[in-house]
């Protein structure tokens, strides 16, 4: 059974900017097995930040358990053929894949880093929406992201300088990011968004299990450090800072 739920910052104005993509939903849904049970509607999330504040929940140092590479035609490949070294300078890129599972994972949750990160943010986020799909199989719940119809349009509708713009953090990655820990950078690089390197972790949240994947952006060259994912480093672009405002952004 697939449940899906959506963020609530307005109560009705999201419900209605959120409506057809729902009715889509739920009309795909009619259509399938009937053994899937009878379809309901999707449920939000308020975004209220007091109910929300209170002691965060035992949370473990998430574990790797594994690791695949996608490559520029987003083939998989269980190896790490996608990894490389930060000198300045290392990289590598993730996404979550799931294949078919045949077996029970041991696990309450499956989905992406960036998934659970849109949920715990949502008090904080005013600008953006989000919509997730839950789906129970084997008793692992697999959540997964489905486009609104506010990103849909904001994907139709972008121009050439903002298309240009989403690149600028992936071109600044190969300008510190070589092959090799004996490698150096090759800026002059084509940008090719389709190859990553993944890994997959295990933890906890309180009482339950969580299996995802997250975007890790590089790694650090020296032999001694920790073992992954201790040894990851995410890089980020931010605009010059020249106000007050733009800093409380920055660190929010």
């Amino acid at each position: 059974m697939a449940q899906r739920y959506h963020r609530d910052h307005h109560h009705e104005s999201v419900d209605k900017r959120c409506g057809d993509s729902s009715a889509d939903y739920q009309t795909n849904k009619r259509h399938r097995s009937s053994d899937e049970g009878q379809h309901r509607a999707a449920e939000t999330l308020s975004a209220h930040r007091q109910l929300y504040e209170r002691h965060f929940p035992l949370y473990k140092q998430p574990v790797e358990v594994g690791c695949f590479s996608l490559d520029s035609r987003r083939s998989f490949s269980n190896d790490q053929r996608q990894l490389f070294i930060k000198k300045e300078k290392l990289k590598y890129h993730m996404v979550l894949i799931i294949e078919c599972v045949c077996s029970a994972l041991g696990v309450d949750f499956v989905t992406w880093r960036g998934h659970l990160t849109k949920v715990l943010t949502t008090p904080y986020e005013t600008q953006e929406g989000w919509m997730l799909a839950a789906s129970k199989f084997r008793g692992s719940i697999y959540i997964s992201e489905v486009e609104t119809e506010a990103a849909r349009v904001n994907r139709e509708t972008r121009s050439q300088r903002q298309e240009e713009m989403m690149y600028w953090g992936y071109k600044f990655e190969q300008y510190i990011c070589a092959d090799d820990v004996d490698g150096t950078p090759n800026p002059g690089g084509v940008v090719n968004t389709n190859e990553a390197f993944c890994t997959v972790v295990q933890t906890r949240l309180a009482d339950h299990k969580l299996l995802f994947s997250g975007e890790v952006d590089c790694r650090v060259k020296d032999p001694d450090a920790p073992p992954a994912p201790g040894c990851y480093v995410e890089l980020k672009t931010s605009a010059e800072i020249c106000t007050p405002k733009q800093r409380s952004n920055f660190h929010r």
